[in-house]
């Protein structure tokens, strides 16, 4: 791709995404963010069960749309998903919690600010999650 190429696109991409309104933005970002997840979660579809059990919380790596500035410009953040595991009486219900680092700077104590969480009742439900929606036709 040629330079004016790339800037024609990134003006229209830039155009497509400042104005979109906040409804349309959170559920373009939604829309984002669970396929992160499901592309993430799919990598370990065969052996899913066992990566849950024995996950030490942090399953992966996902980028996580964002609009900053004056200019509502759109960039992606890189975060990292991270799975919890809660006792209930029915099983354990497994929540992956999507995050980016709180601060930019790379200090010693890195923390993370939280963007989403999925909860899932089990290991069925989340493979569900994760399989193409290719039965379901378009409205």
């Amino acid at each position: 791709m040629n330079d004016v190429a790339r800037i024609v696109s990134g003006m229209k991409n830039w155009l497509t995404y400042s104005t979109m309104g906040d409804n349309e933005w959170e559920a373009f970002r939604r829309v984002y963010l669970e396929e992160e997840l499901r592309r993430l979660i799919s990598g370990y579809a065969d052996d899913l069960e066992e990566r849950i059990s024995k996950s030490d919380g942090e399953i992966g790596n996902v980028s996580v749309p964002v609009r900053s500035g004056a200019l509502r410009q759109f960039r992606c953040l890189p975060g990292k998903a991270f799975l919890s595991k809660d006792e209930c009486e029915d099983g354990d219900l497994l929540k992956v919690h999507l995050m980016v680092p709180a601060s930019s700077r790379r200090d010693e104590s890195e923390s993370w600010e939280p963007v989403g969480a999925w909860t899932f009742d089990s290991v069925s439900e989340m493979e569900e999650f994760i399989e193409p929606m290719s039965g379901q036709s378009a409205p």
